[in-house]
């Protein structure tokens, strides 16, 4: 996860520079930056129902967690990813699907004169939407077990140490959640134009700090 963090955040720090000093980048600029941050984000969001799911062994289903995230379990999660990472980036990167910042607005956008750019985006807003919900029925599921099993939850060091993992993984869903949201809805609570765009880049920015800092404060 914190790979894909710290992609977003360099392609935000660029965006941001260019803002600054007003330079439009050229077409070749705006397609490795785009591919590097919606390949990124789209594999974040993965990872992210990876965590849910992980939490939900652990607590539902202790016995299996060594077997689904054993050695060779965790490589083929790593593969996944990297697929998932390779399938999004790949299409953000072909000639079919363009995206680039516009400076005087502080806003990504889709170029829809490229044939595959409006399917790329109506996909991802289910596939992002589709993560979230299946994490939280993940989180679910492991608030009932915690509820039902809680005299035993917190009967020892590494159930604790656990505890705050489920934490640090559902606060991340729970960013998540409100990010999608609003990065589709935010029209319902501040109307289209400057400021509309400067909330949702703080947003993508606190997204790639998110875990790091929940770690932080976690582990004090």
């Amino acid at each position: 996860m914190g790979v894909f963090d710290v992609s977003q955040l360099c392609v935000h720090f660029l965006t941001g520079l260019f803002t600054v000093i007003q330079y439009e980048a050229d077409y070749v600029v705006y397609k490795v930056m785009g591919t590097i941050i919606s390949g990124g984000y789209e594999t974040w969001v993965f990872v992210t129902v990876i965590l849910a799911f992980n939490r939900f062994v652990l607590f539902c289903f202790p016995a299996r967690e060594k077997q689904i995230f054993s050695s060779t379990g965790n490589k083929i999660w790593l593969l996944a990813t990297i697929a998932v990472y390779a399938l999004f980036a790949g299409i953000q990167a072909s000639s079919k699907v363009y995206s680039k910042y516009l400076i005087d607005i502080y806003q990504w956008k889709y170029d829809y004169s490229y044939a595959w750019s409006r399917i790329r985006k109506d996909v991802v807003i289910y596939y992002q939407l589709g993560g979230v919900f299946v994490a939280w029925l993940f989180y679910i599921a492991v608030v009932i077990k915690l509820f039902r099993y809680r005299n035993e939850a917190g009967s020892s060091t590494r159930s604790k140490a656990n505890q705050k993992l489920l934490i640090h993984a559902f606060v991340i869903t729970v960013y998540c959640t409100i990010q999608n949201f609003l990065w589709h809805k935010i029209d319902v609570f501040i109307p289209e134009g400057k400021v509309q765009n400067v909330v949702l880049n703080m947003m993508w920015v606190g997204n790639g700090g998110l875990s790091t800092l929940l770690c932080l404060i976690l582990n004090q």
